[in-house]
């Protein structure tokens, strides 16, 4: 039998109010069924895709609520999460202020932020007509100056200078701000639609995404394992079906072992009966040996008759 593909089973329609327990057994009916496991190890892969899939399909409904719930935040909060998220940005200001201010460049809230410090410290310069070394490292960082290249720097202490440099910045930062307010309200509206990732995911979001990663590892896990059980158990009904149908072969004897001579060991050796063994007995000189070992005749018995025969015959004869 082919397993089907995963996506052919198709998870059961089920009412949403039921509790996990209950779709659970549901979908281990209709699987087990479906997969007809043929041993207990196989049975138990079924039980772990129902779970896993089961587990990977409620974990991508509470990720989609929580996508929900964040783009309805974002539509009431857009303007504020969007601070929220620049605050945390210029943090590293100082640590590394060229790449924070291309950062705060890209929206038209970084832009907002940056136009407001300008402007301070304009108002700062007006009436003091000087920077105290605070202001003087805020403005640096604004402007983007890697910390091991800053000096004595003549802008910043010329009211000319410093006045000109801060119009020139105010004026390139308004303009930025203006070609990113479209590009900000797409991003607005993909948000709030749900279609995009919200601005910053929560801690909520990445704990689900890692269950998620780790559920849908689960069930490939589990689906592999099945697909190489269920080849396992064809190809041994298969072998087992052949050795049925083939007849056992008979040894073949080869022509030396059929010419050789039968070599007897020492069993069989002793198992054969032995002949007696004759005894030698002592010769008489007046006894003539005969066929028979038990019987013998002395010479004058014999001479004796002879000569008895020879005298019947004669008498016979006359």
């Amino acid at each position: 039998m082919t397993q089907p593909h995963l996506s052919d089973l198709t998870p059961p329609i089920t009412d949403p109010s039921i509790s996990q327990e209950q779709a659970l057994a549901q979908r281990t009916l209709l699987w087990t069924a479906a997969l007809n496991p043929t041993d207990a190890f196989q049975t138990w892969l079924v039980q772990e895709l129902c779970e896993s899939t089961l587990d990977t399909e409620t974990l991508r409904t509470k990720l989609n609520v929580t996508r929900n719930r964040l783009a309805n935040e974002l539509a009431v909060d857009w303007d504020d999460q969007r601070m929220i998220a620049i605050e945390r940005l210029v943090a590293d200001l100082d640590d590394n202020p060229a790449l924070v201010v291309r950062q705060l460049r890209m929206t038209p809230h970084g832009c907002d932020w940056m136009i407001d410090r300008w402007q301070r410290l304009a108002g700062i310069y007006d009436r003091k007509f000087t920077f105290h070394t605070s202001e003087q490292i805020l403005a640096l960082n604004l402007l983007g100056t890697p910390t091991e290249l800053r000096g004595y720097s003549s802008e910043l202490n010329s009211k000319t200078k410093v006045k000109d440099l801060i119009e020139a910045q105010l004026a390139a930062l308004a303009d930025r701000r203006a070609s990113r307010v479209a590009f900000d309200a797409a991003q607005r509206q993909i948000a709030v639609s749900g279609q995009g990732l919200a601005l910053e995911e929560t801690d909520e979001m990445v704990q689900i995404r890692k269950e998620l990663a780790t559920s849908e590892k689960r069930t490939r896990w589990a689906w592999a394992r099945l697909a190489e059980s269920r080849r396992a158990s064809k190809s041994t009904a298969k072998n087992e079906v052949e050795a049925e149908t083939t007849p056992e072969a008979k040894p073949i004897k080869t022509f030396s072992a059929l010419v050789s001579p039968v070599e007897v060991g020492p069993a069989l050796t002793d198992a054969m009966p032995s002949e007696p063994e004759l005894k030698a007995e002592p010769q008489h000189p007046d006894t003539i040996p005969t066929s028979d070992p038990n019987h013998s005749q002395s010479i004058n018995s014999v001479m004796a008759s002879d000569a008895e025969w020879t005298r019947l015959s004669a008498h016979c004869t006359t």
